[in-house]
């Protein structure tokens, strides 16, 4: 069993990298792959902290934008390290910060009296994101509840809402292959965007998220036949972030291993046909070690 959509502080999850390498380790996952918003931090300490026990792959999760709506594009396998990358990822980063100004600025329009302070402090370093803007609003008692802030103001069609418009599903696609990775949409149920999958085949698209806990059985059964239609892997994952909303369990839904292995195979092949001078950073770890031996808990300062 592997978990290939997990968050950790270091985006919007409310737990460490090493905390997260060591409850998978715990509930017997043989990989895992952290998959934070527009940063590799997480996903370069979950790497390093990998147990003999399992194999945890490097990730991220990059936001899009098609349309009027937003895409998320999974990225396996990428070197963290990567120049081309970082730079987009700090390019990012400050378009976040300034979007949460804009989602603030809604908000006060409405009466509603959050501080963008109020969300830098829950953000703590972190790229924002409209969870850090629900968690702020429930501190400040604002909204009684984190769904209460996105049923008010934050999902989509709220008053508040802002989209994140840093580059197009086409551009996040290409981004990750530049540094290495395989790029899959991220829970396609979710986005509601079908629509446009054929086109993005055609920009690259390695594979689609069929395993998440808002896909039902027969919408697992729509991207499984959907991904053989067009020749493309699957991936799958808990979404993990510990969080206020109470829905997380990390191992859920049950994703095998021969996903995981066929995307290494993947990442593999992608190696192999890269250019050894695309490649400037030199030390990019993209899988931790493999199975071996058990994983001990993390002290009171990993993090």
């Amino acid at each position: 069993m592997v978990d290939l959509h997990i968050h950790t502080i270091c985006s919007d999850g409310r737990e460490t990298p090493e905390i997260v390498v060591y409850r998978a380790s715990q509930i017997g996952l043989l990989a895992i792959a952290v998959t934070d918003h527009d940063t590799v931090d997480g996903s370069i300490r979950a790497v390093a902290a990998a147990p003999d026990t399992m194999a945890v792959l490097s990730g991220i999760e990059l936001s899009a934008a098609e349309g009027e709506s937003a895409v998320h594009l999974l990225g396996y396998g990428i070197d963290p390290f990567d120049s081309a990358l970082g730079a987009l990822l700090e390019t990012m980063r400050r378009d976040r910060h300034v979007r949460a100004g804009e989602i603030v600025s809604r908000l006060q329009a409405m009466d509603v009296p959050l501080t963008l302070e109020s969300v830098e402090h829950v953000a703590a370093g972190s790229p924002i994101t409209r969870a850090h803007v629900a968690e702020a609003l429930r501190r400040e008692q604002m909204v009684a509840t984190y769904t209460e802030a996105f049923e008010r103001y934050l999902s989509d069609a709220q008053p508040a809402f802002v989209l994140q418009e840093s580059l197009s599903a086409s551009e996040a696609i290409a981004a990750i292959h530049r540094a290495g990775g395989v790029a899959f949409m991220a829970h396609p149920g979710v986005t509601r965007r079908d629509e446009i999958i054929p086109s993005l085949v055609k920009a690259g698209l390695d594979g689609i998220e069929v395993y998440h806990p808002n896909h039902e059985p027969a919408v697992e059964r729509f991207y499984l036949n959907l991904a053989e239609k067009h020749g493309i892997l699957v991936s799958g994952g808990s979404d993990y972030h510990a969080s206020f909303r109470g829905t997380d369990r990390m191992g859920t839904p049950y994703v095998p291993r021969e996903v995981f292995d066929r995307i290494v195979e993947a990442i593999d092949l992608r190696a192999g046909t890269r250019g050894s001078g695309d490649d400037d950073s030199g030390d990019g770890s993209l899988v931790g070690r493999p199975p071996g031996a058990r994983a001990e808990a993390p002290g009171p300062h990993s993090g």
